[in-house]
């Protein structure tokens, strides 16, 4: 997540090393947003899985 957020704030700056290499109709801004979600999903995903591991801590050995 901080790679990406990180490879965001330079596609926000307008990175000569990653906008050069975009096609026309996509701008550094429209890469960064992009980025941005990616790390929001990545973000909730990681929250929902520890969530679940914290859970089934909490709730011990599932007996059947």
């Amino acid at each position: 997540m901080l790679i990406l957020g990180l490879i965001a704030v330079f596609f926000t700056i307008g990175a000569t090393a990653l906008v050069d290499g975009l096609p026309e109709d996509v701008s550094g801004k429209d890469a960064a947003a992009t980025c941005v979600a990616t790390v929001v999903v990545y973000a909730v995903f990681f929250i929902f899985c520890g969530s679940q591991v914290y859970l089934n801590r909490q709730q011990g050995q599932i007996q059947l």
